[in-house]
């Protein structure tokens, strides 16, 4: 037992010696400045932060039930990957109502494939939504700031993919130029 004692007291003297030493050496501290950059999964979760907000706010003031946005989770096929997808809500009915009708007729395999071409209903309704929205942008101030938020949190994820990625984004400049080049006459 003699012998505990004497290891406690010896981590005890040993403890508060480098306590002291710590704390005389706290007047000669100094400040590092590291510098790097913000890795890009934190623009991509600020502009879906922003997008979000957008969604929300906008669901909030608007009157048709129909136009509101509806975000909802699942693995593609093919896939084990689960992830978000955000549409109107007339968009996950349309898409919906073609499923359904494509089943009723046999074709199970294709009516997923036929309902991502939509149909005139849905691409009025997007027509619609995008009416909706420029007028909210013109007549709302806070509905303004909102997509002011979210479209400057884009540009700066297109912009560090760009930069982290080179040619090889799909946000690159180099593409841009490429593409208007190749559509010019």
């Amino acid at each position: 037992m003699p012998f505990v004692r004497t290891r406690f007291l010896i981590l005890l003297l040993l403890s508060s010696a480098s306590g002291a030493a710590l704390s005389a050496d706290n007047n000669n501290m100094e400040t590092i400045e590291v510098t790097g950059k913000k890795p890009l999964q934190l623009y991509f979760n600020l502009r879906d932060e922003k997008r979000h907000k957008f969604m929300r706010y906008f669901n909030k003031i608007v009157q048709d039930d129909d136009l509101k946005f509806d975000c909802k989770r699942f693995a593609p096929t093919g896939t084990r990957i689960w992830r978000e997808v955000c549409k109107s809500a007339f968009d996950w009915r349309i898409e919906k109502e073609i499923i359904d009708e494509e089943i009723s007729r046999g074709n199970m395999f294709g009516a997923a494939q036929i309902a991502k071409m939509g149909n005139k209903e849905q691409r009025d309704r997007k027509k619609e939504l995008t009416r909706t929205i420029k007028v909210m942008l013109a007549t709302n101030k806070e509905f303004a700031e909102y997509w002011n938020s979210f479209k400057a949190a884009d540009e700066n994820f297109k912009n560090a993919h760009s930069k982290a990625f080179g040619s090889l984004s799909m946000y690159s400049e180099e593409d841009e130029d490429a593409q208007d080049k190749e559509s010019a006459p």
